[in-house]
């Protein structure tokens, strides 16, 4: 998935970076707008930019980026710089529609990544590869979502391709994805705008008519699809790559992010991939590393311009394993918990990975009933600790484990909280911390969540990283197995990658919750639920790294200022009175709190604007989580200057649950100054299962 859709600081970065503009003949290479026609007739919109031909070369390596994020109007200025950049370098680019979004004919797949897009886009490579202007190696590339069928592509060893290169995206779509991270249920601002975008006309005429309602605005939209597979199994393996590994047989360039949800993927793959892969793990948050903030910003785009040429280029001899299975990782220094910062400290390094034993020690730290942290587990007679449920705790934490975020004093206040004493030495992580449990739970289901965090001197709280486990998948997240109330469980909770170092003076927090709301939609009950410590079965394990002082930091160039060719005229910025807004609301009348967001952007395109709008509001009672609510609307005002006026285009959807059943509605609207054009409506009664 591509959180690039749920806010605006991409979209803010880059008219910020807009260069100037000019005719397409002063450009090193041409645009072209065309299609590529599949076995069965399908047509799907393509833009190609093509180096300009010399003496010496006129055909050239073609990178493929393959989303539904619509080329010709939402997407145009984000693609654009980055185009342009590896255009100059001499690769060719071929950025290609989804059947059924964006301007690409056929019906919308039934899914994210479905079986049809991957079996297009193996299609398209092969049809690429034959192309006048191309050398017959074709690389696969993207952030998130082109990250993810990139990936997925690979996995199919389709002859031409050759390479892959995949930013922030994930190894396993059930629990490392947005739709049930940790094995947990959740909705965020993206399944809102997925959900909506892939009813919308087709560009660039935006042409209403039967074709259009049949093939997009009356397919059904895919969050029913998601909540009635709601535990792991084929519907999600069959795309991950971390239950795939093996079948990933050519060089692969991963980039990931601290501040991201994905960043598991690149220590997964350079662990178990016999494949060649880089792999470059930065500060950033969902962004490239050339315009990510916070810094420091990266010059990507250079290191990944040679390693194109080395995987796709003429010469057999330049296709050799560039840095394999090494992993370029920036160590952070510890920044605090400030959600402005633009730049974080810390220095680079190249490591092998996995690390060898020999660098890496293990401090394991075992909860106490005073709540410290301490390295014995016997230094007291074992107690229970009780912690009760407040299911709207949480709101601090955003919406996946990424995001630079405030202070989590307010959440720890609902935590169980565990310190070490203040550091005598600055100690440095790097990897997955692991945290096991020896827990109950009074009701049948429940949600643990668990956070390491770095407490100052001055006490304030910064979030190093977390996970959580779903009570009911302890075993496995293919086999559920319900909570017997009251009995003892042992939960072991993997934290996801990061890098950290320990300040003297700083103290080591270990923080438990059963919520973590909106980012997991609240279990039904309010369970109240102890942990077991002053014993071995609880502890925090933290993998140090022993090795730090020997190692050389690594230069990276920062990202340098473009003057890139603009693409045609296009202007983007926050729709007039609607700036972006984020408000907690708490009604001690029921005892609620709800969390609302809302957004807009204008694009501004050839002869036509596009308004694109979002609210969307999660409410949890905390005495009642079972009736948790989410609603959500997104809307499009289309005005091209056709006769009829302008069109609005609406998605609305609301989610409840009870103990049992997620009953969801999602209602589609199209109307003009004349009224209503169509509308449907989708509801249906889910069964929670494990949720």
């Amino acid at each position: 998935m591509n959180r690039t859709l749920t806010g605006l600081s991409l979209v803010t970065a880059l008219v910020l970076s807009l260069g100037a503009f000019a005719a397409d003949n002063d450009r090193p290479y041409r645009i072209e707008d065309s299609w590529l026609t599949l076995n069965d007739g399908t047509r799907l919109a393509v833009t190609y930019y093509i180096p300009n031909a010399t003496n010496e070369l006129k055909q050239f390596p073609v990178l493929l980026e393959m989303l539904p994020y619509r080329k010709d109007d939402i997407a145009k200025a984000w693609a654009h710089p980055l185009y342009d950049y590896f255009a100059r370098q001499g690769l060719a680019l071929a950025k290609v529609d989804v059947r059924g979004t964006g301007s690409s004919e056929g019906t919308t797949p039934s899914r994210e990544y479905s079986a049809q897009e991957i079996d297009d886009a193996v299609e398209v490579i092969a049809l690429l590869s034959a192309q006048s202007f191309a050398n017959g190696n074709i690389g696969m590339w993207g952030i998130s979502w082109g990250g993810f069928n990139a990936i997925q592509t690979a996995l199919r060893n389709p002859p031409q391709l050759k390479a892959i290169l995949a930013a922030h995206a994930s190894d396993d779509l059930y629990s490392n994805d947005v739709h049930y991270t940790d094995g947990i249920f959740g909705i965020d601002e993206y399944i809102l705008s997925i959900n909506h975008m892939t009813g919308f006309m087709s560009s660039p005429d935006y042409t209403i008519d039967e074709t259009y309602f049949a093939n997009r605005f009356d397919q059904t939209p895919w969050l029913f699809t998601y909540l009635k597979h709601n535990e792991d199994g084929p519907f999600w393996r069959d795309g991950s790559l971390k239950h795939q590994i093996h079948k990933l047989e050519i060089p692969t360039y991963l980039i990931g992010g601290l501040l991201d949800g994905y960043r598991d993927t690149l220590p997964n793959t350079l662990q178990s991939s016999h494949a060649p892969v880089r792999a470059v793990l930065g500060p950033w948050p969902h962004a490239w590393p050339d315009s990510a903030s916070p810094g420091p910003t990266w010059e990507w785009r250079e290191d990944a311009a040679s390693w194109w040429h080395a995987q796709l280029g003429d010469e057999p001899k330049l296709r050799v394993p560039y840095d394999e299975n090494d992993f370029r990782v920036f160590v952070r220094s510890g920044n605090a918990p400030d959600p402005a910062l633009t730049e974080l400290s810390g220095h680079w390094y190249n490591i092998l990975w996995p690390m060898p034993e020999s660098s890496i020690e293990r401090l394991v730290l075992y909860p106490q009933a005073d709540s410290t942290l301490d390295r014995s587990a016997n230094n007291a007679a074992p107690a229970t600790m009780n912690l009760l449920n407040t299911p709207s705790t949480g709101i601090e934490l955003g919406e996946w484990w990424g995001e630079l975020l405030p202070d989590m004093a307010a959440i720890d206040r609902d935590s169980l909280v565990f310190d070490s004493s203040a550091l005598e030495s600055e100690l440095t992580l790097i990897g997955m911390p692991e945290v096991n449990l020896l827990a109950s739970s009074n009701s049948s289901d429940g949600n643990w969540v668990v956070r390491l965090e770095d407490v100052a001197p001055d006490g304030s709280v910064a979030l190093i990283t977390g996970g959580a486990i779903n009570g009911q998948l302890r075993q496995s997240t293919l086999t559920s197995q319900p909570i017997q109330p009251n009995q003892k469980m042992a939960l072991t909770v993997p934290l996801r990658m990061t890098t950290w170092t320990f300040q003297p003076g700083h103290k080591i927090r270990l923080a438990i919750s059963n919520a973590a709301f909106p980012m997991f939609w609240p279990s039904a009950t309010a369970a109240a639920s102890e942990l077991d410590v002053n014993i071995p079965a609880t502890k925090l394990t933290l993998p140090i790294w022993r090795s730090k002082q020997m190692a050389d930091i690594v230069p990276m160039d920062s990202a340098k200022p473009s003057n890139y060719l603009g693409p045609e005229i296009i202007a983007l910025g926050p729709v007039p009175g609607r700036p972006r807004n984020r408000e907690v609301i708490e009604d001690a009348a029921n005892n609620s709190v709800s969390l609302i967001r809302e957004s807009g952007v204008e694009y501004q395109l050839r002869g036509a604007r596009l308004e694109a709008t979002r609210h969307t509001r999660h409410t949890v009672q905390n005495e009642n989580p079972a009736n948790t609510e989410f609603e959500g609307w997104a809307e499009y005002l289309l005005d091209d200057g056709r006769a009829s006026g302008p069109v609005r285009y609406r998605t609305e959807i609301q989610l409840t649950s009870d103990e049992e059943t997620f009953d969801l509605k999602i209602i589609r609207v199209l109307s003009g100054d004349a009224g209503e054009i169509r509308r449907r409506q989708w509801q249906g009664k889910i069964p929670r299962g494990v949720h």
